[in-house]
Order: C-alpha cells, then structure tokens, then sequence
C-alpha cells in the first residue's frame, strides 16, 4: 500500500496518477527487457558481463553423475553447517552439556 501512496502527487486525482505511475514503470520494464542487449549511455559494463553467456540460464550444465558421499563427509558437512548457521548458535552450548551428561 505504501508504493500505491508514494506515487500520488495530486491528492485530488489519486487514481489518474496511479494509473500513470503504473504505467511508467512497465514501459520501463518492458524497455530493459527488449533492450538487453544494448549498452546503456553514461553507464559503465562490469568487466565479468562482457563474456557472460546468456544461452544457457537455466539449463543443466551436464547430464548429471550420481554421487554418494561417504559418511564421514556427509557428517563434515553437517557439522559445517550447523557451526556456521546463525540460528543454531544459542544452542551450542546446550548440546555439548547434554552430551557430557550422558
């Protein structure tokens, strides 16, 4: 609702400049989306866009090779994790007092 009412400008015509503000940003839209491949003027392009290939988004990268990581790995990975999520950590110290009480 805040976007609707940040682009009123006339308090007396709500509607026609919502309508306008809409109106604005999809030919916005729809302008960089049609021009995606021109370089826009007074902008810089990032060195690592230059040779950015854009044929394969959201395209597998190979056929897939069916992989079981072993055990020990897999626990490598879940301690990882869990030492470096944000939300596990007040509870770190709880775990290793219950496993010294066991």
């Amino acid at each position: 609702m805040k976007v609707i009412e940040n682009s009123v400008r006339n308090r007396y015509r709500p509607e026609g400049c919502i309508a306008e503000s809409y109106l604005i940003e999809e030919a916005i839209e729809f302008c960089s989306d049609f021009l995606s491949e021109v370089d826009p003027v007074g902008l810089g392009t990032h060195k690592s866009q230059d040779h950015l290939d854009t044929s394969n988004i959201g395209r597998p990268l190979s056929m897939g090779v069916p992989f079981k990581p072993e055990q020990e790995l897999l626990r490598q990975a879940h301690r990882y994790v869990l030492e470096n999520t944000i939300d596990v950590q007040p509870y770190e110290g709880f775990a290793t007092t219950i496993s010294e009480q066991v």
